[in-house]
């Protein structure tokens, strides 16, 4: 398998700048594929055939003490409400044009000249990222809270033999306002 075969989501799900780990493709460990852009983990059992193209050395995030077991979860999914369509501003680096004046195109915002502006959405007593709860959407996976009480325990979501962690947003406290 290739990783272009991969689902969907462990293509969405890598970091595409630098990082301390390699996380910029999907790995492989412990007879598993990850994807994690650092604040959504996916992973699925690893295909007999391996997966071409996956990292399999550098310095990858090791993924002992990642919360995976169901028992510490609500046995029951999450209602996700409806997710509100897409807004989009003008990417500030390219001024909305896409490219610079080099004639290069923006990394920013992949050449299209906006960015979609992010919002959080209130999910139970969390507030997940509009574009995290979207990749879970698209994938069609149940969402899961935690028995934990603590804020900023990660949800976990499954689909079949793919399952996640989603880290949710951070309340804003009253010195960010």
């Amino acid at each position: 398998m290739l990783v272009s075969e991969l689902p969907e989501i462990f293509r969405e799900a890598v970091a595409p700048e630098v990082h301390t780990y390699s996380i910029g493709k999907p790995y492989i460990q412990n007879g598993y594929v990850y994807a994690t852009d650092g604040t959504m983990m996916v992973r699925m059992p690893c295909p007999p055939e391996g997966v071409t193209g996956a990292a399999t050395e550098g310095k990858l995030p090791c993924d002992d003490g990642f919360p995976w077991s169901a028992s510490l979860y609500d046995s029951d999914p999450i209602s996700v409400p409806a997710l509100p369509e897409e807004e989009y501003v003008e990417c500030p680096c390219c001024s909305g044009f896409g490219s610079h004046c080099c004639g290069c195109s923006c990394d920013e915002c992949a050449g299209l000249g906006r960015e979609p502006v992010r919002i959080g959405v209130k999910v139970g007593r969390w507030l997940l990222a509009d574009d995290l709860l979207r990749r879970i959407d698209d994938l069609g996976a149940d969402l899961y809270g935690p028995l934990s009480i603590a804020e900023d325990a990660a949800l976990r979501f499954v689909r079949g033999d793919i399952e996640g962690l989603v880290k949710p947003m951070k309340k804003p406290s009253a010195c960010d306002t």
